[in-house]
């Protein structure tokens, strides 16, 4: 009898620890893999485009299936509370606005949910440490596969994924990419420093770490981010201090007061030079950035306590900017600045204006807290918590001058690091066994919750394939089509700017210019994109509505002022209405732009805005 109960024991372990081992792989995919899928489509169902939207929500429902099956104990502490009440807060505060369904919200929110969910898989006494160790050997192998391939395009076997650089990797931007890769050259640093314990572990874990190391020392200068090159500087100087902060102390205790006045002093010159000289590299992008930050800052006093609203700084933007250059036109250093940009670039600020001073707040004290219990605790010399204690720190850092956070994988391995530092940490936690009802409660909601993100999920998916059809249509000139494909689309639903943009172009191409700006107007209230009032500006222009056109381009004009097209359109509306001189006026000032033209399009209006200047008036 004893023999069976304790084959029955056995067999249960084997089909628990079989399930934790598919929970981990589900998790690790959609933390890691996701760049390198590859797969094309499925009928409507885009899995390259979808991977990484779809996988969490089916790790959650499979971890409350766990937890409901085997009585899983969650354990949480002040960090994890925090993190689930911002994005609780996030989520509310969004739905106020009364929009659509929004995949990136709830892909934030599940990014915070799965590292929540992962940490209570690190506290499994059998393989939480497997977990712990797969995730980091997993992100390192990654951020070498990424550097590898940087390299790659270097020496031009790979081509980038952005028109204007080459270097890439698998992201869209060398920024994003760069940012990626200093945290796991700090976290490779801790573990060559800090070898973990277990002689093999360590073999395995050095290896890989010298390589990473390597591999991204060579690609980072390359990467010309400033914003990870600070990062990755301070975050290695700090787990560098840690390791030999005896040494350090030692030899600052040696030192007279004079030397060390000097060394202040020169530290500071330093710092100076080193601030100056990263300005000098890309003057234009700084000016771009602070003058971001300066437009961007209004938003903020339209709602300081909670804030616009999730993503609502791009919705936004645009017409802030408009007002803020509709005077300052004439000022060349700001119009060369001026863009049409979706990211404050600097996610502090971004987090200020779309979740006010109450999300800020919870931010960060989420950051404060993490760091206060993880640097309680870099006496246990823990590769792991001193490697994510920098990196975080380089994230951080990286936040208050690019848009880490809104690049999925980069805002999931913040989170990994806040809640790697959190459980290492060893802070006290509210232990849920789980054979109490709340907790029965909790995973039967989250459940429910999870099928309806998949719901939603594939709906949108679907829609944003009949999106795409009729978006061809529309570049394939069958305009009628495409009208038809948004006409559907438009009534789903009818406050998503992309659905509104390319409705109301379609409308336009059919020669229906009233419902055109009619549907136009209404995306006015969702975005402030400077093509909506351009072609906003065409469909009044054809209604012969001259004032309300001119005002039309000239916000497209504001929005984007360093580009030739809003005021290529706008002389020729002076010219379709006579007025001569205000046409004159605007193709001189054409003709003057500093802008380089290299492209057959910019070609054409040079020539157009030289022969109108040449016409009597």
């Amino acid at each position: 009898m004893r023999d069976l109960s304790r084959q029955t024991e056995k067999t249960a372990d084997s089909w628990r620890n079989l399930f934790i081992f598919l929970l981990c792989v589900t998790f690790l995919a959609s933390l890691f893999v996701k760049p390198f899928i590859q797969f094309g489509d499925l009928s409507f169902l885009n899995i390259k485009a979808h991977f990484f939207y779809i996988i969490p929500a089916l790790f959650v429902i499979a971890f409350f299936i766990y937890a409901t099956i085997y009585k899983f104990t969650i354990n949480l502490n002040q960090v994890d509370f925090l993190l689930l009440i911002y994005a609780i807060y996030t989520f509310f505060n969004f739905k106020t606005l009364g929009l659509e369904y929004n995949e990136n919200l709830i892909l934030f929110i599940l990014s915070i949910v799965i590292v929540l969910l992962i940490k209570q898989l690190c506290f499994h006494k059998q393989f939480g440490v497997y977990v712990k160790y797969g995730c980091f050997l997993l992100l390192i192998s990654i951020g070498l596969i990424e550097a590898v391939y940087g390299e790659l395009q270097i020496l031009g076997f790979k081509s980038g994924h952005h028109k204007l650089f080459n270097l890439t990797g698998t992201f869209q931007n060398p920024g994003p990419y760069a940012i990626f890769l200093s945290p796991v050259f700090i976290l490779s640093l801790a573990i060559v420093l800090f070898p973990p314990t277990p002689p093999v572990l360590a073999k395995v874990f050095n290896l890989m770490s010298w390589l990473s190391l390597i591999g991204i020392s060579c690609i980072l200068p390359a990467t010309q981010s400033r914003s990870a090159w600070i990062g990755a500087i301070v975050g290695s100087s700090v787990v560098i201090y840690i390791r030999y902060k005896t040494e350090f102390l030692a030899l600052y205790a040696e030192i007279k007061t004079a030397g060390r006045l000097g060394i202040s002093l020169t530290i500071l010159l330093l710092l100076f030079a080193v601030s100056y000289l990263l300005y000098q590299f890309k003057p234009e992008s700084a000016d771009g950035r602070a003058l971001v930050w300066r437009v961007g800052s209004g938003l903020f006093n339209r709602n300081i306590l909670f804030g616009i609203g999730f993503e609502q700084f791009k919705a936004h933007f645009g017409n802030l900017q408009s007002e803020f250059m509709e005077t300052r036109l004439n000022n060349p250093a700001l119009v060369e600045r001026a863009d049409y940009v979706p990211y404050a670039f600097n996610d502090f600020l971004q987090i200020l204006i779309e979740n006010g001073l109450v999300g800020l707040i919870i931010f960060v004290a989420v950051l404060i807290l993490t760091f206060r219990n993880g640097f309680r605790q870099i006496h246990t010399k823990s590769p792991f918590l001193i490697g994510s204690l920098g990196a975080l720190v380089s994230l951080s850092i990286a936040g208050f001058f690019s848009y880490p956070f809104e690049v999925p994988i980069i805002w999931l391995s913040f989170l990994f690091f806040i809640g790697i530092i959190s459980f290492l940490s060893k802070e006290e936690n509210i232990k849920l066994a789980g054979h109490l009802p709340g907790v029965k409660i909790l995973a039967v909601s989250a459940i429910y919750l999870m099928i309806l993100v998949l719901k939603n999920e594939i709906h949108l998916i679907k829609a944003k394939a009949d999106w795409r059809k009729a978006r061809d249509l529309l570049s394939s000139h069958s305009y009628e089509k495409s009208a038809d494909i948004y006409r559907a689309a438009f009534a789903q639903s009818p406050r998503q700017p992309e659905v509104l943009l390319g409705y109301g172009k379609a409308l336009y191409m059919t020669g229906k210019f009233k419902q055109s700006a009619t549907v136009l107007e209404k995306a006015s209230a969702y975005t402030s994109d400077p093509f909506l009032y351009m072609n906003l500006g065409n469909a009044y222009l054809k209604l012969n509505q001259y004032t309300q056109s001119e005002k039309a381009y000239k916000k497209a004009v504001s929005i984007i002022p360093n580009r030739l097209y809003p005021r290529y359109l706008l002389a020729r509306m002076y010219v379709e209405t006579g007025d001569f001189a205000s046409a004159k006026n605007v193709a001189d000032y054409i003709i003057k732009m500093p802008i380089p033209v290299s492209s057959p399009a910019s070609r054409q209006i040079m020539e157009e805005m030289k022969k109108l200047l040449n016409q009597p008036n």
